[in-house]
């Protein structure tokens, strides 16, 4: 008969690290499990009732204000507008609602962004007919089911292992790496703070510095991986090891990037942490899936009523960029790329490595050419990764878009292994919401998500930032 013996303290030791290097989710196990979950039907209504916001908020307040621009209104019976919105709320079923690993917050992006927007809006603010629009959120439901099945494979791939600084060193290299880029931007484009521009004409100047920084080649990255990679994560770390002079440093850098670009989404950067930081509470993290989609349905009920109601110019500010802005001009824009390039020849992915020496029946580039058709002046139109791939190579772009898209977050997933999950999670926030609004492999290389993968990988596992 062989006698166990008892564990010794190197056994403990290693079992106490070994923990140490998992999930929180997974060391939780059995007892996450017993914690009360919402129903899913709960979640869809919640789904539900945002939609029927989205489509109130603008039939009452928008279209009227906006017509001229982008929100136009093409009347539709109630009965034909909750077809798209039911086919929208399917994805309820699969969604993670407990979030245990960072691509699980870009399903959710994508779905209260883009595809709840897009099923709401589409029939009612685009020129698409029922079957165009259904046709549409059918596809955008698989393509989330994908990116689903992709979150869920990279669990099986193992963190590559290679030597990391201290906390210390990586702090200074984002913060030297940072100040290279400021200083390479200054010499191309000048230095800037005018930050009043916030409340103007987003697209006034843009071009030019878009033009500007495209003609020196690598600028248009430097100008992508530092609003949308390195800032934030210096941001995301300095303010978890509290090195407030980094924090400062990281701010600054956002606020420079605004100015010379007007893109709203650099300064808007830091709320949207923020308000992440928040949801991602130990005790808010079991529910997320819920308290995210509450979190969307409140923007445009507290916004549209509360302007509705007492004509405060606050409210009518907020419904403007929180609801406007960032949460109808999405899905408007996805409606008519499909209703332009269903008829207009395709663009063959031009221009990119993934051409294969294809050209492009425009001039300009597909941004440029829907913005002028959308905006009927000459702009940049962006477009996420859905309506890229369709303006590409219709419904096979489509599927391309979506592979690169699973492929990329799936690698942050495993690269990112090992850090505390609310820190990896909010690393990846702001690539994540880059897939909302542009193509898949420029999220990827131009924007910073490849980079912020490789960062992650970087990033020491410390015991103020590990998963322990």
């Amino acid at each position: 008969m062989t006698m166990l013996s008892p564990p010794s303290d190197t056994d403990r030791a290693t079992r106490d690290i070994a923990c140490s290097n998992q999930e929180p989710s997974l060391r939780l196990g059995s007892r996450n499990r017993r914690k009360k979950q919402p129903f899913r039907p709960v979640i869809a209504a919640i789904a539900l009732l945002y939609a029927l916001a989205l489509q109130a908020n603008y039939v009452v307040l928008i279209a009227p204000v906006y017509d001229r621009f982008v929100y136009r209104y093409y009347p539709t019976d109630i009965a034909t507008m909750l077809v798209p919105i039911l086919i929208g709320l399917l994805p309820t079923a699969f969604l993670p609602n407990r979030l245990s690993r960072p691509s699980e917050l870009a399903l959710w992006l994508f779905y209260c962004v883009v595809v709840l927007p897009t099923s709401a809006l589409a029939l009612i603010a685009t020129p698409l007919t029922l079957s165009e629009t259904t046709t549409l959120v059918v596809a955008m439901n698989l393509s989330l089911m994908m990116l689903r099945f992709s979150s869920m494979a990279g669990e099986w791939i193992a963190c590559p292992k290679i030597p990391r600084p201290s906390g210390a060193s990586f702090l200074l290299i984002l913060a030297g790496l940072s100040a290279l880029n400021v200083l390479y931007l200054v010499s191309q484009v000048g230095f800037s703070f005018q930050l009043d521009r916030f409340f103007g004409d987003a697209h006034e100047g843009r071009l030019d510095v878009i033009d500007s920084l495209s003609g020196s080649g690598f600028g248009a990255y430097v100008l992508g991986w530092q609003s949308r990679a390195i800032g934030p994560i210096l941001l995301i770390f300095s303010i978890s090891a509290h090195k407030w002079r980094y924090t400062a440093f990281a701010a600054f850098t956002q606020l420079y990037m605004f100015s010379i670009t007007t893109q709203r989404s650099a300064l808007l950067v830091v709320v949207f942490i923020g308000c992440l930081a928040f949801l991602m509470d130990k005790k808010r993290i079991h529910r997320f899936g819920f308290v995210f989609s509450l979190g969307f349905l409140a923007l445009p009920v507290i916004a549209g009523a509360g302007y509705y109601l007492t004509n405060f110019q606050g409210f009518e500010v907020a419904n403007s960029f929180a609801v406007r802005r960032a949460l109808m001009l999405p899905a408007i824009l996805t409606g008519n790329y499909f209703d332009i390039f269903a008829n207009a020849p395709v663009v063959n992915y031009a221009g990119s490595i993934l051409s294969l020496g294809a050209e492009s029946p425009y001039s300009e580039p597909v941004q440029r050419v829907a913005g002028s058709i959308i905006y009927r002046r000459p702009v940049h139109a962006n477009i996420n990764y859905l309506g890229n791939g369709y303006a590409n190579l219709h419904w096979v772009g489509v599927g391309i878009e979506t592979l690169i898209a699973a492929v990329s977050i799936a690698i942050f997933d495993v690269t990112s292994r090992g850090l505390d999950l609310r820190i990896r999670t909010l690393c990846f926030a702001v690539p994540a919401w880059m897939l909302t609004e542009t193509a898949a492999l420029t999220t990827a290389l131009t924007h910073g998500l490849l980079l912020a993968s490789c960062l992650a990988l970087l990033a020491p596992r410390t015991r103020a930032w590990s998963a322990g």
